[in-house]
């Protein structure tokens, strides 16, 4: 393997820009557009995301290795979207392993899958006959799934040879990343209980998408992220709004799911910077998201149906962001008692 990679490295441009590696990762999602096979676009597009980060920044070999865990996991979101209990257990476990193992920086991006899977959880895709639930159907997710993990665990190697990868933060300690991923986990297992149950779908999805992102325990900055999420939320609507009044209501899906692409390559690069700001990310995010989802609804009038999902994102988001703020600032003030309360021990045996 390492004979292979020199050679591969030796033979390479000595500067292959990052936009045509990121480009080449999301190729086949430009060919399913063009196959008509836009039903399976959401599910590859985030996948292919997710996936190429976690190769990027844990490696290649690790990628490929939990590649036909993660493509369970898709799987699973299929089986347990009608059961509001047993897919409210399996996202909090979900959640509760990927929160966890950011004890170590490199897998910070397993987060990302975390996040994706809560999503699909909500409105799993129908890839094979007429109910999402079907063996079928679950089988062709697994296989979509782990074929997109396999490539993406290719585009991340290549992105590892000649793009930087800045290094993220982690959780100081085991303990503190177990508590926190018991914490995230028992919150986003609760609403996922609550979106199953009362049957919220997509915005239910975001809303959770939400939660995952602002209620960080142990993480500094989570005010400043959430404000930074309502921000470009609602900047990726404002530029979603002036685009659907252009594309006529005929248009094909294709026309829609291309700039959802090109958006959410603007998204990957620029997470790739460090310097940019969160909001920029979001902006570019919540554009390519709503426009590939939108295209793969299979809705007669796709113009309808974007504008629908994108005023669904932005209530969501911001209930998400709302409730959030609130499960921190509890999280903040239990944590603050407790510390105090050590502290006035510690004084009265000094």
């Amino acid at each position: 393997m390492n004979a292979i990679t020199k050679e591969f490295t030796r033979v390479m441009p000595k500067k292959l820009p990052g936009l045509v590696i990121v480009t080449a990762g999301i190729l086949p999602l430009y060919i399913l557009g063009v196959a008509g096979k836009t039903a399976a676009i959401p599910l590859s597009l985030l996948i292919l995301v997710a996936m190429v980060m976690v190769a990027a920044f844990m490696g290649p070999k690790l990628s490929l290795a939990i590649s036909p865990l993660v493509a369970l996991g898709f799987a699973g979101t299929a089986y347990f979207s009608d059961k509001p209990l047993a897919g409210a257990l399996f996202i909090a476990v979900v959640a509760f392993l990927c929160r966890a193992a950011m004890v170590s920086s490199k897998a910070a991006m397993l987060n990302l899958i975390a996040i994706f899977i809560a999503i699909f959880i909500t409105g799993p895709p129908l890839l094979t006959g007429h109910n999402p639930v079907a063996w079928d159907n679950i089988r062709d997710i697994f296989l979509w799934t782990l074929g997109a993990c396999l490539w993406a665990s290719f585009i991340g190697w290549l992105l590892t040879l000649r793009v930087p990868i800045p290094k993220l933060p982690a959780l100081p300690s085991l303990k503190i990343a177990a508590v926190s991923g018991l914490l995230v986990g028992l919150l986003v297992g609760v609403a996922t209980w609550v979106v199953l149950d009362y049957q919220l779908g997509k915005g239910g999805g975001w809303l959770i998408l939400t939660l995952f992102i602002v209620f960080q325990p142990f993480t500094p900055g989570t005010m400043m992220k959430a404000a930074h999420r309502a921000i470009g939320t609602l900047l990726g609507f404002f530029l979603l709004s002036l685009l659907l009044l252009v594309e006529p209501n005929s248009a094909p899906a294709w026309a829609f799911a291309l700039p959802g692409i090109l958006a959410m390559t603007a998204a990957f690069m620029d997470k790739l910077k460090s310097d940019s700001p969160y909001w920029e990310y979001v902006m570019f995010l919540t554009l390519g998201v709503v426009l590939i989802e939108g295209s793969g609804s299979g809705q007669q009038h796709l113009v309808e149906s974007i504008r629908h999902l994108s005023v669904l994102r932005l209530h969501y988001t911001i209930i998400g962001v709302v409730i959030g703020l609130i499960a921190t600032a509890l999280f903040l003030g239990v944590q603050n008692k407790l510390s105090s309360g050590a502290l006035e021990e510690i004084s009265t045996h000094v």
